[in-house]
């Protein structure tokens, strides 16, 4: 199954929030066979042979969480010009924050710095779903067009010329005449 979103099964990673003390904790995660499968299902790619996140959990007043560690995968895609396996690494950061879906804001125009501060996810009846958040991060850092090393594209039109001229060609030629 790759239902993704709110609740998602690729990588069901969930944290109940009352099984996180005041002082925060330490997760090590890593994907089974079959996640790691799953995933590469979802994502359209060959293979994902490992994935693993390192990750801490604090919690913050107002019953906010911080999730910040470090996520690798190794992957293997299609090469884009010549379909042939391509091995691809991640060695991404990890960085959210978990809010009461209530106190989220809402998007605005204002000058905040997107970059500045670490994405904000909906708590989901007391849940912290980092598998979906991992899933997210993932799909964001593989490669759109892998391609192997020394696979150049080289278009070739093998279209022959048109042999008949073309009607405003002839129009053309009937214009000169007058």
């Amino acid at each position: 199954m790759t239902k993704v979103g709110v609740g998602t099964t690729i990588l069901d990673w969930v944290h109940i929030k009352t099984d996180i003390p005041e002082g925060g904790r330490n997760f090590v995660r890593t994907a089974t066979l079959d996640e790691c499968a799953s995933l590469a299902a979802a994502l359209g790619i060959l293979g994902c042979s490992r994935l693993d996140v390192r990750y801490e959990v604090k919690p913050l007043s107002g019953g906010r969480y911080r999730c910040h560690g470090k996520m690798t995968a190794a992957m293997t895609q299609a090469c884009v010009v010549t379909i042939e396996p391509v091995a691809a690494t991640l060695d991404e950061a990890l960085d959210v924050s978990f809010w009461p879906a209530a106190e989220i804001p809402a998007e605005t125009d204002s000058e905040r710095e997107i970059l500045s501060e670490p994405d904000i996810e909906p708590l989901v009846d007391g849940r912290i779903e980092i598998g979906r958040v991992v899933y997210e991060l993932v799909a964001a850092s593989i490669d759109p067009y892998p391609r192997k090393d020394g696979a150049d594209f080289v278009w070739s039109d093998d279209k022959p010329e048109d042999k008949e001229p073309s009607p405003f060609a002839v129009l053309s030629k009937l214009k000169d005449k007058l």
